[in-house]
């Protein structure tokens, strides 16, 4: 009946789900089907089942969560580096235009040598042709004769020297080419790389949210069966109390016990708590639970309830009294608080009053899991009654 006492699922028991690949495997989700046929349901055990389900589930979206951010860390990293290797390639190709320009002006200049050196080769040519009589009976004098004979001599350093320097210019300016081509070379090489991881990465990450999305889809499926399955349990609960309270005919209540005093549900504290809620009571019971209701009422009526936060579910009430030395036993007493031992958490009620055909009438929290109060007129059956 869902009668939580101190945590949404008291008893928490650790599900062992088997470690897995996310990034090389896909997961299978767990989803087993529920039958949905009224007839002898087990409901808290279905409820149950599928509660852990989604708590399996939740483990492994929770895997794939972590998994996916840090792809997600990779991701933006690898983007970084392409946008740096894009930003390095535009630099390299403006640097290699540049180069290439000014080879290309070095071109023009060595043109514009080589056409100036062929001239002074002509003339070279032209005057080392002549021999030493022909050169010196051409001169007016010996004095113009050694000029020529030094301008010969200066003209072919220059040449030499021009060639040499044209020549380790394009030398250069074609070596710094060559480095900046293979840069541009391994700047590609290195963004056709990234790019290729980013591409996997991507992929990765899309199967991951993938998968995120049918857990997502299974957790909403099973919670919706859920719903269902404690909309049934509380109809039917809604019917057992109704078959309980069909005794016909007058009945007298019998006196309760002393120091027993009379209370009014009504006045129940914590009836304006937010639904559903995790929040404590002084006896350690979350509030608009059976168990928080019963709990107040035993104190309310002047006696002194134990603090029981921490230990169990509704259906362990009966063993915590015994533990604690209070009696327990199958006959109802007005004050006495009526435990059910049936289904995953239990039910505790109040008795309000016993009758003398043998009902009792009772005042309960969440009975029909919606957190608010009722009363009934029901038989004892198989319940037990802790006498505080």
């Amino acid at each position: 009946m869902g009668f939580l006492s101190y945590a949404r699922f008291c008893t928490k028991k650790n599900i062992n789900v088997k470690t897995v690949s996310l990034l090389l495997a896909v997961a299978t989700i767990a989803a087993t089907s529920v039958t949905s046929t009224a007839a002898a349901v087990d409901y808290n055990t279905q409820i149950k089942n599928l509660q852990n389900q989604n708590a399996a589930n939740q483990s492994t979206k929770t895997d794939l969560q972590t998994t996916a951010t840090t792809l997600e860390g990779q991701i933006s990293s690898l983007q970084r580096t392409l946008s740096n290797l894009s930003t390095q390639i535009s630099v390299n190709q403006a640097e290699q235009a540049r180069i290439s320009q000014k080879i290309a002006e070095t071109q023009a200049k060595i043109a514009e040598q080589q056409h100036i050196l062929a001239q002074s080769v002509r003339k070279l040519y032209i005057e080392n042709d002549m021999s030493m009589l022909e050169m010196m009976a051409s001169s007016k004098n010996l004095s113009e004769y050694v000029d020529r004979e030094q301008y010969t001599i200066s003209a072919q350093a220059s040449v030499k020297e021009g060639l040499d320097r044209i020549n380790s210019l394009k030398a250069q300016e074609q070596k710094q080419k060559d480095q900046v081509d293979q840069l541009l070379e391994d700047n590609k090489t290195m963004q056709s790389q990234t790019a290729s991881q980013k591409s996997q990465l991507d992929e990765l990450l899309a199967m991951n949210q993938s998968q995120q999305a049918q857990y997502s889809a299974t957790i909403a499926a099973n919670n919706s069966q859920i719903s269902q399955l404690q909309k049934q349990q509380a109809a039917e609960n809604a019917a057992f109390l109704r078959q309980q309270a069909a005794a016909s005919g007058p009945t007298t209540k019998l006196a309760a016990p002393a120091g027993v005093n009379a209370i009014n549900g009504a006045n129940y504290p914590y009836a304006n708590a937010p639904w559903p809620n995790d929040i404590p009571d002084p006896w350690g019971m979350y509030q608009r639970q059976c168990v928080s209701y019963t709990a107040w009422a035993v104190s309310a009526s002047g006696r002194h309830m134990p603090y029981w936060g921490g230990f169990g579910n509704a259906k362990q009430w009966d063993d915590n009294a015994r533990a604690d030395g209070i009696p327990v036993d199958g006959n109802p007493r007005a004050g006495d608080v009526a435990v059910r031992n049936t289904g995953t958490y239990g039910h505790v009620m109040y008795v309000d009053s016993v009758n003398s055909d043998g009902s009792i009438n009772i005042s309960q929290y969440n009975s029909n899991w919606n957190g608010r109060y009722s009363t009934a007129r029901i038989f004892p059956g198989d319940l037990v009654f802790i006498h505080f």
